[in-house]
C-alpha cells in the first residue's frame, strides 16, 4: 500500500512538471512573438 501510494506520488509529480515544462515552453514562445513585433 505504501509503495503503492509512492508510485502515484512519482507519476503525479513527472506529470505536473510535464504539464509546467509545457506551460513554460508556450509562455517562451508567445514572449518571444510579442517581443519579434
Amino acid at each position: 500500500m505504501v509503495l503503492w501510494s509512492i508510485v502515484n506520488l512519482k507519476l503525479l509529480f513527472s506529470v505536473g512538471i510535464g504539464i509546467f515544462i509545457q506551460v513554460m515552453e508556450s509562455f517562451r514562445r508567445s514572449y518571444n512573438l510579442l517581443d519579434g513585433t
